[in-house]
């Protein structure tokens, strides 16, 4: 009971997460989301779960991308 007067007074509240302590910046906005202290503007499980994967894709694809571009490197300077 204690807990949720003291959030409700505003006297807890979530340790503070930074874009230093997550991979991608749209990480820290979905935790940050999910933080609100308005329970309506926070995103459902649903809408968490979606957005998570979007990011992972997003982070997949330019993993792949990033690995392209220095195989290709890698491969002009053996030619070289």
């Amino acid at each position: 009971m204690e807990l949720v007067l003291g959030v409700g007074k505003g006297h807890l509240s979530p340790v503070p997460v930074t874009l230093e302590d997550v991979p991608h910046e749209d990480v820290l906005n979905v935790i940050n989301d999910c933080i609100k202290f308005d329970s309506l503007d926070r995103p459902t499980f649903k809408e968490i779960e979606s957005r998570l994967s979007k990011i992972l894709w997003s982070c997949q694809n330019e993993r792949e991308i990033k690995e392209d571009v220095v195989g290709d490197k890698n491969e002009e300077e053996n030619i070289k």
